[in-house]
């Protein structure tokens, strides 16, 4: 390694360093100011609302998981919150314990799980940053068990699993659908040589989540309902008269409030035409989207620009499943999640499972492997795009935010931010 390019190393590694200051001393902040983190009811925050949905109105999507926590109240009254806390905690040490065993065993480089490309906790706007999590620990868990539960059956075994992993997955969160059964429903057919055998694989293995998926989104997903939020807000009065986070009892939060809405109402923010910015005015905000999309794709596949090369075919493993991926998210990026802080870290954890879990290159289109050639080798003939100081640039200048380009996550330029938030939380 040259001198010159010891610098953007040495950078980077300062980044991460203060990174993890300012996530402990916000951790720090976060414990001894709660619960007076929110100016409103800690019930009434996104992140706490969404597990709170259930089943007391009727069947609706995305309510399993506040239908056990409700249950399990009924059966001996605690602390929601708390509950969610510990859960998210739990979940999301979990996922990170994994993620850094699968980096280290496959040579990728860990200091990116500190990055928002493979961030779950969210770097910007942190607050009580554990709870605004909604999910997302439980969900990729459950994403890479049934990864390894689909090869599993490929031998034969353990159909029933794999379906009852799938349902619990899609009643969770249904978007997630995007990032896991597409994948899988394309292996299933690369995997089996005749036609006859791919078609009946394929109606074997995945009728039943065809099904569930059409009752979740065409069923009860495409009618919304103003009574089915009150229902369910009002069935947890006890809990929050007994466990107040406010003066009053909560409003309805948003993310029960959100059934109240029909799919066609989610409107595509991602995809918008412009955005009013605080300092420049109206801009469109695709050039910035599509920036992103272009970014994580180099930033994926030329991790080893900053350590050890990677094999050339390992490069074109990582880049195959990482076009799919991000292919497969990009409806729920533009037309159903719109939050590309949650749905990127998604797309690129999701693909770190699955180059670990599926290496060969044998049940890949043949002409997405023939584009990742082509792309990385004209990566390649590029001298500046394999220059470590162009990879730490983009690394620290992705404009991942919740929707779109905003204050918060328009070219925010981390090591900036870092600073100021470090400022911030020692004054």
């Amino acid at each position: 390694m040259t001198v010159r390019n010891t610098w953007p190393i040495f950078l980077l590694k300062v980044t991460c360093v203060f990174i993890i200051i300012v996530l402990l001393r916000q951790s720090y902040n976060d414990i001894c100011n709660f619960p007076n983190l929110f100016d409103t009811n800690i019930y009434e925050s996104y992140g706490v609302s969404d597990w709170l949905v259930n089943y007391r109105g009727g069947f609706v999507r995305r309510g399993l998981a506040g239908e056990i926590l409700w249950q399990l109240y009924q059966l001996h009254p605690f602390s929601v919150v708390h509950a969610l806390i510990f859960l998210n905690f739990l979940f999301l040490g979990c996922l990170s314990v994994l993620c850094v065993i699968l980096f280290h065993r496959m040579g990728w480089p860990l200091w990116l799980l500190l990055f928002p490309m493979f961030l779950y906790y969210r770097l910007y706007g942190i607050g009580m940053g554990i709870l605004d999590s909604r999910r997302d620990g439980l969900i990729l868990l459950l994403a890479f068990l049934l990864f390894a539960q689909y090869k599993k059956c490929l031998s034969g075994k353990g159909i029933v699993t794999l379906w009852i992993m799938s349902f619990l997955t899609l009643l969770l969160y249904e978007g997630i659908f995007f990032l896991i059964f597409p994948f899988l429903v394309l292996h299933t057919w690369l995997f089996y040589k005749t036609y006859l055998k791919k078609c009946q694989m394929i109606v074997y293995l995945w009728w039943p989540i065809a099904v569930v998926l059409f009752v979740l989104i065409f069923k009860y997903g495409g009618n919304g309902d103003e009574s089915m939020p009150v229902i369910i807000w009002q069935s947890w009065d006890s809990c929050f008269i007994a466990f107040p986070f406010g003066y009053d009892l909560p409003s309805i939060g948003p993310g029960v409030e959100y059934l109240s809405k029909t799919l066609k109402d989610n409107h595509p923010l991602a995809f918008s035409i412009a955005w009013e910015s605080n300092f420049i005015g109206a801009i469109p905000v695709w050039p910035f989207n599509l920036y992103t999309l272009l970014a994580i794709y180099y930033l994926v596949t030329r991790m080893d620009v900053m350590g050890k090369s990677f094999q050339y075919k390992q490069r074109i493993q990582i880049s195959n499943v990482l076009l799919l991926q991000l292919f497969f998210t990009l409806p729920m990026l533009g037309l159903i999640a719109n939050d590309w802080y949650r749905s990127i870290p998604y797309c690129c954890i999701t693909t770190c499972f699955l180059c670990y879990l599926f290496p060969e290159h044998s049940n890949i289109p043949h002409f997405v492997e023939h584009i990742s050639i082509r792309v990385q080798q004209y990566i390649d003939r590029i001298r500046l795009l394999n220059n470590p100081w162009l990879y730490y640039v983009v690394l620290v200048s992705l404009p991942l935010c919740l929707y779109n380009a905003r204050p918060g996550g328009m070219f925010p330029f981390i090591p900036i931010d870092i600073k100021h938030r470090l400022l911030e939380a020692l004054s």
